[in-house]
């Protein structure tokens, strides 16, 4: 369409229909909401009959209600696909509005919330930490060794090494023998009560300072920072595009990629019939093909002729031919046992929207032959994009996972 000087344009949550729609007079296309990744015809329709719509602000509380199709994974995908950028044009924005609103925020933290005060960094004070931590770490279901033989409310638990580090430093001194502890069966034992007895004046402490105002704040700041960022490991945009729509409404997400810092040339520069050279090793001499480094986005793939197609910069479609053992390499997911459970460590490289760098040569008008030599400036035939700096640096995977050279 861009070829044939035809605009495409994001879905737009007031006038996109369910289908593509053509607008003549602007000679614009406006993308339909049933091409977004994840969108129904019940959830279009959804949209449609609550329009219109003057915010996204608007948008989320006449969606937000108990039974709504509109859960959190569709309005992440309709934030990506640029369906409120008539009503703000930066997305990131929109999505942080988002998160926000959909986030329950705190008015009181309470112990029971420092795991996740934990996991988002909040400044927790070390020393009542470790007290907290120790409390955490002995009543647990493994250290629970009876029930008080004299007060069927108290619990006793047996300590392990860790557990008398803490003892030691924290409880003895606050504690009597034989009441409060003991040993038993060649192990130390104490009473639940007890142990809280002794550490509540650092309780009350924390709780104390969990109950600060400006602490509660920073909780709040930093559980929307720590969602943003779980939720969307890849912030640009760009790349949200493609995610939602399979297209690039903005630039394409490689577009600020240093290209001569890393050799990488464009296809339509290439030669379109191979190019030979002649290289000589002694007495031997024979001839190979030039080869190069083209880069782009996975839009497809066929698996019975080897061949994936990938969106370059210039929004030329690519047919990337393997050989069958490399295409069943790079198309195959790994997995590995990751604590004790069988996960995938690694996805398939020819999944759509993964951003690749390729060795080869081009021929033909549209065909890319993915090789490389042993002896070769470019030794991968396929690396991995998977991060790109603000600077057009970038971060590669050049190994599947399992398989990166030792290190001596």
């Amino acid at each position: 369409m861009r070829q044939s000087n035809i605009t495409v344009s994001a879905p737009d949550i007031n006038q996109s229909d369910y289908e593509f729609t053509p607008v003549e007079e602007t000679n614009n296309i406006l993308f339909g909401l049933l091409g977004i990744s994840g969108v129904n015809q019940k959830i279009a329709q959804q949209i449609i009959s609550k329009r219109p719509y003057d915010s996204f602000k608007d948008f989320y509380k006449k969606h937000s209600y108990e039974g709504s199709l509109i859960t959190r994974s569709k309005y992440i995908q309709l934030i990506k696909a640029g369906c409120f950028d008539s009503l703000d044009p930066d997305r990131s924005k929109v999505m942080r509005q988002y998160i926000s609103l959909s986030t329950d925020k705190k008015s009181v933290i309470t112990t029971q919330n420092l795991s996740e005060a934990s996991r988002i960094n909040l400044p927790l004070p070390e020393d009542l930490m470790e007290i907290y931590q120790g409390r955490k770490h002995i009543f647990t279901t493994r250290f629970l060794y009876s029930v008080h033989p004299n007060f069927k409310s108290k619990k006793i638990y047996w300590l392990d090494e860790e557990g008398l580090k803490f003892f030691y430093k924290y409880l003895q001194q606050n504690m009597q023998e034989g009441v409060d502890y003991w040993e038993e069966n060649d192990k130390i034992l104490v009473v639940d009560k007890s142990i809280d007895k002794a550490i509540k004046p650092s309780m009350d402490k924390l709780k104390e300072y969990l109950s600060k105002p400006d602490i509660v704040k920073e909780y709040n700041k930093k559980l929307l920072t720590y969602t943003y960022r779980s939720l969307l490991p890849n912030r640009d945009p760009n790349h949200w595009s493609f995610e939602a729509c399979s297209f690039y409404y903005g630039k394409h997400e490689l577009a600020k990629i240093n290209r001569s810092k890393y050799d990488i040339k464009l296809f339509s520069e290439l030669p379109e019939n191979p190019v030979f050279i002649t290289k000589k090793y002694g007495k031997r001499e024979w001839r190979q093909y030039e080869v190069y480094q083209i880069m782009g986005t996975v839009i497809a793939r066929n698996d019975s002729h080897h061949v994936i197609y990938l969106l370059d910069t210039s929004n030329n479609v690519v047919n990337v031919k393997f050989d069958g053992n490399n295409y069943s390499w790079y198309k195959q997911q790994i997995s590995d046992t990751v604590n004790g459970k069988n996960s995938i460590v690694d996805p398939s490289w020819f999944k759509r929207g993964q951003t690749l760098m390729l060795t080869g040569y081009r021929y033909g008008k549209n065909d890319f032959k993915v090789k490389t030599y042993k002896n070769s400036i470019y030794p991968h035939k396929v690396e991995r994009i998977d991060k790109i700096g603000s600077n057009g640096s970038i971060k590669i995977t050049s190994y599947r996972y399992g398989f990166e050279p030792e290190i001596n």
